[in-house]
């Protein structure tokens, strides 16, 4: 078969994307469906008839000698609290780049700037951190085929939600990464009263972190309203509806494994 015939005639962008990306060295269209095949001819036959089709990194190093991965999407779910555990998703990011994979992270765990760490110092919060993994990302390529994908994602009940949802719009800062915000039907129910009853409820929250506890408010209309306009003025952030994902997935029922957060193309899960 042709390419032009398998992708579409005027389809000169797939054609393009398959030679570029895909396509090992000088094969035809027709070694390289045998390959990702693994010369499986019930398998050729429904690609060939366009009714399957793998994720692109198993297109491009299924049969070859390439030393990438054959998945596109993977999940450091949360990083500990704790610099050791930070500089091994930060070790664990950069390989899964370097085997072409893309790497979704949350910084719910990781406590606010200004917490106390132990009796004698503060944290600096989530914001070098995420600097930091910005900076991997813009670094490592993924296997020299293309740039590095990452997504980065926070509860919109931490501390530090405002300056989560604020900081695409500072130019430079984090430009390297898509941003989502985790949220719950318990803050939903309450932005939703408040567009209901045109009032600002206030969320009362508290958290530990390392034995410490905090408390402080958010008003949940305030920070939707934020997310909104910076989503509509920078494309970021984006939201994860947590209730949606975690009930509703073909491991809902085993509790020893629950959906953490997602990469920058669907949700992923830890056990």
């Amino acid at each position: 078969m042709e390419l032009k015939k398998w992708l579409g005639e005027d389809n000169e962008l797939g054609m393009d994307i398959w030679k570029s990306k895909y396509k090992n060295g000088d094969e035809n269209l027709t070694q390289w469906i045998e390959r990702v095949s693994g010369s499986d001819e019930e398998l050729s036959k429904i690609i060939t008839d366009g009714e399957f089709l793998f994720g692109g990194r198993a297109l491009s190093n299924r049969g070859t000698d390439n030393k990438g991965s054959y998945f596109n999407c993977y999940s450091e779910g949360y990083i500990g609290d704790s610099l050791d555990e930070i500089l091994e998703v930060n070790s664990n990011i950069a390989k899964t780049f370097k085997a072409q994979g893309g790497e979704g992270v949350s910084f719910t765990k990781i406590r606010p700037k200004g917490t106390k760490i132990g009796n004698s110092y503060k944290s600096d919060g989530i914001i070098p951190f995420m600097r930091m993994l910005n900076e991997t990302t813009r670094t490592i390529s993924q296997g020299g085929s293309r740039k590095g994908a990452l997504m980065m994602s926070l509860d919109i009940t931490h501390k530090e939600a405002e300056d989560f949802i604020k900081v695409k719009a500072i130019e430079g800062e984090i430009d390297k990464a898509n941003l989502s915000l985790e949220v719950d039907d318990e803050f939903m129910n309450m932005v939703k009263k408040s567009y209901a009853d045109n009032k600002e409820y206030v969320m009362h929250v508290k958290k530990s972190y390392g034995g410490n506890e905090i408390e402080y408010d958010i008003v949940p209309i305030k920070l939707f309203r934020m997310m909104a306009m910076y989503g509509w003025n920078f494309a970021d952030p984006a939201i994860l509806y947590t209730n949606e994902f975690r009930n509703y997935n073909l491991m809902e029922f085993i509790d020893e494994y629950q959906i953490e957060t997602s990469n920058p193309c669907k949700p992923n899960c830890k056990a």
